[in-house]
């Protein structure tokens, strides 16, 4: 018995990220964000017409949100990453080649890609609502974890911080979210998201 959509996410926010080395944050940030614009992508035939997820999809996927240093384009969120990791010339890893193959990381990331991605679309915009509400608090927690600007990772700092703000400010993504779509009709949905995610998580400190 998997736990609770609640339990799962209570463990992601009691792992201590400063276990992690900072590379592989960046890296596991970078490769959710790619999933996450495809989990986005995935429901535009859906509701493209609707007003409040065209509102939603404005500050997440073709937008100027992020602009950092040289960085001022008008792209995906996970481009702003991928921009930034190229040119540290830090490892560019997908998801399946963080894990060793045949390693327990690989599978459970396996695990994580197999089950989001054949969702309809009404339970891939219940994921997104989902982690519009949790995903700022994890990023705070990621944000305490180091020194992101003296590791010379200062992109990664703002890019959290700026998630933060987004996600968390009055009339931001999370409550444009939530008027979107009441996620309660998919808490079994939600209960293996996040049961799946933590699995990803807490397999980076092995």
């Amino acid at each position: 018995m998997i736990p609770t959509k609640h339990d799962s996410i209570a463990l992601i926010n009691g792992l201590d990220w400063s276990q992690v080395e900072p590379e592989h944050l960046i890296q596991i940030s970078l490769n959710f964000a790619i999933e996450f614009a495809q989990t986005v992508h995935d429901c535009i035939p859906t509701y493209h017409s609707n007003p409040l997820f065209q509102e939603f999809i404005s500050g997440e996927i073709a937008t100027n949100n992020l602009q950092y240093e040289d960085y001022h384009k008008t792209a995906d969120h996970w481009e702003f990453l991928f921009h930034f990791v190229d040119n540290k010339t830090i490892a560019l890893k997908t998801l399946l080649d963080l894990g060793v193959r045949d390693s327990h990381l690989f599978h459970v990331i396996k695990d994580y890609l197999q089950f989001v991605r054949p969702l309809p679309p009404d339970e891939k915009l219940a994921t997104l609502v989902s982690r519009e509400h949790e995903l700022h608090g994890i990023f705070e927690n990621m944000l305490d974890a180091h020194d992101w600007e003296s590791l010379g990772y200062g992109f990664f700092s703002y890019f959290l911080e700026r998630h933060i703000q987004l996600d968390s400010e009055d009339g931001g993504h999370d409550e444009i979210a939530k008027r979107l779509l009441n996620v309660k009709k998919f808490d079994k949905t939600l209960e293996r998201f996040w049961y799946l995610r933590y699995q990803v998580y807490i397999n980076l400190f092995k």
